[in-house]
């Protein structure tokens, strides 16, 4: 079959595409330059819409991983799609905590004005929160994180009681065997799950096994009660991870893009320090060379602070140019105070403001051109 894929750029994307073109012909449709390699080929748009191409694919069947609940989008792609492909799957991914707002009903009002005319049948599949080889659960990061700031096991209010996650590789295989027997469903919604659900107090016990040095301040009270739905249930298929079994596994991931995470910021900080640094030193020698060569040199002519500025533009960026040429301007009115001038003729001069008129518009030009060609050479 010819599918289109709608989703983010991510493992669960990437291994969903990767295992599906085994047997079908896949095209993705996802928001940025994919960070997985990728064995199909891959529209990319930055707000997930690409009609032109869609169109001229013969798309039978749109899989589309619920993108923000962005609504609007998703009623873009429905209509586009009827009338001409088969199928539309809608993946939505149930949290392990109450959202306020119910995803599944407000797609399911979707599915029921679009499947009474007959002319394309769409199912929901509510899907456990995925993971993976390099993606955990975000409300689980969120625990984690705050456990390593605060030394304390704290669960958010409106957790679930029970819980359930399912790992990716068990829901490509799944999406496989689905996609064999589609057109012997009736469009519906389908539960899918690991069938490894386990209580909130069995992910605390594992957590505090984990961190024994953390304060333990879980209370039951703060769960929400709810029971797991039965999962569908298809030939062939039988999850094979347990996420409660794997958790210490998925907490070296969280670990692991924290300390990551950590090691990039403390370089942006590194960064930015030795920018302002090299910013600095770079002015006041400016400064310093200028007022040397204002009195007498055939070099008095030479405006350096230009020059400052230009290179401001093309080593750091438009801002720091700006930055630059205020800074200039500021020099240039200090310098002719300091030559005798008095202020209320500078100041009601016009004469006088042109130089930092001319500054700020040469930065600005000189670092919008520096900032685009650093964008392509980016792409």
């Amino acid at each position: 079959m010819n599918i289109a894929y709608i989703g983010f750029d991510n493992e669960c994307t990437t291994k969903i595409c990767n295992y599906l073109t085994g047997s079908h012909s896949i095209t993705l449709f996802t928001n940025r330059t994919p960070t997985y390699e990728l064995d199909c080929d891959v529209v990319i748009d930055k707000s997930f819409w690409a009609p032109q191409v869609f169109s001229e694919k013969n798309i039978d069947v749109v899989i589309y991983n619920d993108i923000n609940n962005n609504y609007t989008l998703l009623n873009n792609w429905l209509s586009l799609a009827e009338g001409k492909a088969k199928h539309f799957i809608i993946v939505c991914q149930d949290k392990m905590i109450q959202e306020t707002e119910s995803t599944v009903k407000i797609e399911q009002l979707l599915k029921k004005a679009y499947s009474q005319n007959g002319k394309i049948k769409i199912s929901i599949l509510n899907v456990s929160e995925l993971y993976g080889t390099h993606t955990a659960p975000g409300i689980l990061e969120n625990i984690i994180l705050n456990l390593n700031k605060d030394n304390a096991i704290t669960i958010p209010s409106g957790f679930c009681e029970i819980c359930d996650a399912l790992h990716i590789d068990d829901f490509c295989v799944f999406l496989e065997k689905f996609l064999e027997k589609i057109d012997s469903f009736e469009p519906l919604s389908f539960n899918v799950q690991s069938g490894y659900s386990f209580r909130a107090k069995e992910l605390v016990h594992q957590l505090a096994k984990r961190y024994p040095q953390a304060i333990n301040l879980f209370d039951e009270d703060d769960l929400l009660n709810n029971s797991v739905n039965s999962s569908i249930h298809l030939d062939g298929w039988s999850p094979k991870h347990s996420f409660i079994e794997e958790i210490n596994s998925i907490i070296d991931i969280i670990e692991e893009k924290s300390r990551l995470g950590l090691l990039k910021k403390r370089k942006a900080e590194l960064s930015l320090a030795a920018k302002l640094i090299a910013f600095v030193f770079s002015f006041l020698a400016v400064e310093l060379y200028t007022s040397f060569t204002s009195v007498a040199s055939d070099l008095q002519y030479v405006d350096l602070r230009l020059g400052f500025i230009a290179i401001c533009a093309v080593v750091f960026g438009k801002r720091y140019s700006i930055f630059a040429s205020i800074c200039c301007g500021i020099a240039s009115i200090i310098q002719c105070l300091s030559m005798g001038y008095s202020w209320h003729v500078i100041f009601y001069n016009v004469n006088n403001w042109i130089p930092l008129a001319i500054y700020i518009v040469f930065a600005m030009l000189i670092g919008a051109y520096a900032d685009k060609i650093r964008n392509t050479k980016k792409k």
